[in-house]
């Protein structure tokens, strides 16, 4: 029985590499968006890979630009308006004794409009903060 790899989009399944001879026994995501397949098989479709394979996830987003990758959840989303190709944002964190301690993700996403076309995405990378005094 041959096997694939999909992934979902969030409205559809699109697939990442089909028609694996064989088993595929474990995944990895490395930090620069390739996935490692390791399995039983011995090819993916035509090319040989003598059980272990790579292959490059496709972007966020149909327009990503490569290596535009999201590495935190939108748990909220602001938005900032690009001048001269920076953007700067800012969050208030209230003065509150239960927040110490407290971590927040942040990656900047940005998405460039022609109309109400999206033209291009692209994204930095993430930061991890932790909230107090130090």
């Amino acid at each position: 029985m041959l096997g694939s790899l999909a992934r979902f989009t969030g409205s559809a399944w699109s697939g990442l590499a089909t028609d694996f001879d064989q088993a595929i026994t474990g995944l990895v995501l490395q930090p620069d968006g390739t996935l490692e397949v390791a399995g039983s098989f011995a090819a993916i479709g035509t090319t040989v890979s003598g059980g272990l394979a790579r292959l490059p996830l496709p972007s966020v987003h149909p327009a990503g630009l490569p290596g535009c990758t999201l590495w935190v959840d939108d748990d909220v989303l602001l938005g900032a308006v690009v001048a001269n190709g920076s953007v700067v944002s800012a969050w208030a964190i209230p003065a509150q004794p239960a927040l110490v301690g407290g971590v927040f993700h942040h990656q900047v996403v940005a998405v460039e409009l022609v109309g109400a076309a999206t033209t291009q995405v692209s994204s930095s990378n993430a930061v991890t903060a932790t909230i107090g005094v130090f």
